[in-house]
């Protein structure tokens, strides 16, 4: 986590997602950080916008689209993951739509840890 470059915003999302690690608050905190630059595991630099219930990640020309369905499955298989083994070992664990881009959301808002 880059909470050096965190907006207040953006830091109280996080809190409050901390605080209860549910949808709700994970899709105030996927809002909070709208434009924010993330990484994902292989290097890729991406930002995203949030309309509704969809997140569009403009890394390519052609923006993708992820539902808010799809960041709700990845969210209960980290939950399950961060009960047993502890960690998420690579995106596709997480078994969803977009799980290269709500990997590092995650892994950012702290919900999440990679394998020690």
């Amino acid at each position: 986590m880059e909470k050096d470059k965190w907006s207040e915003a953006q830091a109280a999302a996080v809190a409050a997602l901390h605080a209860k690690t549910d949808m709700e608050h994970l899709w105030k905190c996927i809002e909070a950080f709208a434009g924010y630059e993330f990484v994902t595991k292989r290097g890729l630099p991406f930002h995203y916008s949030v309309k509704g219930g969809e997140i569009f990640i403009d890394r390519k020309e052609e923006s993708k689209s992820l539902t808010r369905s799809s960041v709700e499955k990845a969210l209960a298989a980290a939950r399950e993951l961060m009960e047993d083994p502890g960690y998420v070992k690579g995106p596709k664990k997480l078994g969803a739509w977009g799980v290269s881009y709500i990997y590092p959301m995650f892994l950012e808002f702290g919900i999440i840890r990679q394998k020690p």
